[in-house]
């Protein structure tokens, strides 16, 4: 395998999931598979692969940030066989929050939602302040579309979507009995 730098990031992306692929090939996700030298071979590409993506993060963009944050998760678990710390991770979130907070198109906040969420249900500091703020914007806004739950304010591929990001995410800072919601958003995400 060829350990230079990848020269763009489809590339990056490409050599992840060829990466992932081997590891999957060798069940490198089961502490129980054999140790083989191609397994050994295969850890060591994600490690390399890590140290290449974080080098290559300044000149992401926000939804290439986003995409990277997933596959080091990965490939960190691959490499390493426990989930990526957030301190690869939390500068490419918040790359990322940065850029759509002023006006960057190439995500939406149904991309970084799940990464934001997360983070604030592990209490993680460096989400406090404006991603937070952001944050609790989102859920109160999408709320609102779910006042009358005979006749909610969006539909289709909006609805579904607020619906699965509403159930992943702690309602009970915003509604006095979040559990009455759940039946009306568990529909939804499957409508």
């Amino acid at each position: 395998m060829n350990s230079t730098a990848p020269s763009s990031t489809p590339d990056l992306l490409t050599r992840a999931r060829d990466i992932f692929s081997r590891a999957n090939a060798l069940r490198l996700h089961d502490p129980a598979s054999p140790s083989s030298p191609q397994a050994a071979t295969t850890r060591g590409q994600a490690a390399r692969w890590i140290d290449q993506a974080i080098q290559a993060a300044p000149a992401l963009s926000a939804s290439e940030a986003l995409q990277t944050v997933q596959a080091i998760d990965l490939l960190h678990r691959i490499a390493h066989s426990l989930p990526a710390p957030s301190t690869l991770t939390n500068p490419l979130i918040l790359q990322a929050f940065n850029a759509l907070i002023h006006g960057d198109q190439t995500i939406t906040p149904y991309d970084l939602f799940p990464h934001i969420n997360q983070a604030i249900q592990r209490r993680d500091p460096a989400f406090l302040g404006a991603p937070l703020r952001w944050h609790s914007l989102q859920v109160a806004a999408w709320l609102q579309n779910f006042k009358n739950p005979r006749r909610p304010k969006i539909q289709g591929q909006d609805l579904k979507t607020q619906s699965r990001l509403l159930l992943q995410t702690d309602l009970s800072p915003f509604l006095p009995s979040p559990s009455t919601l759940l039946p009306l958003l568990q529909a939804n995400s499957r409508s």
